[in-house]
């Protein structure tokens, strides 16, 4: 990884650090604020081009060592949408619905309120119980 001015970076430790800015000294060319935050620190921080925060270390890793551009967290959080199929009573194109449902045990009570009827009519009472049988086997 190499560290770009103006931009943001996650730490090892979770932590947003950034925007990145030109440092005073070769051996450690960008300083940070942790998201700008100067009470994060308490003043700014040094890192060197390759994200490495300590140098002169004898750890192999640093908690503060720079490991990847800073992506915004989204908006997910314990809670989702979903989207569920129920049968609603009421008359659909000639065919009464009279209930349904979870606690119909995967049944719905059907009335026709015509006993005879045209191919139009047909086809779209064929819909209507298309779509309650959808519904049902959800």
């Amino acid at each position: 990884m190499i560290v770009e001015q103006g931009k943001y970076y996650k730490t090892r430790d979770g932590r947003k650090v950034g925007p990145m800015v030109k440092g005073i000294l070769s051996v450690w060319p960008f300083e940070a604020k942790e998201d700008g935050n100067d009470r994060a620190f308490g003043t700014r921080t040094a890192w060197r081009l390759d994200g490495t925060f300590d140098p002169h270390s004898s750890r192999s890793a640093h908690a503060l060592d720079l490991v990847a551009l800073w992506q915004e967290p989204t908006s997910q959080g314990p809670v989702r949408t979903k989207t569920v199929k129920e049968v609603v009573p009421g008359m659909y194109s000639g065919i009464v619905v009279d209930g349904g449902g979870d606690d119909s045990g995967g049944f719905v009570r059907l009335s026709f309120i015509r006993s005879a009827m045209h191919s139009s009519e047909l086809r779209a009472a064929a819909l209507v119980l298309t779509q309650l049988a959808e519904a049902l086997e959800q």
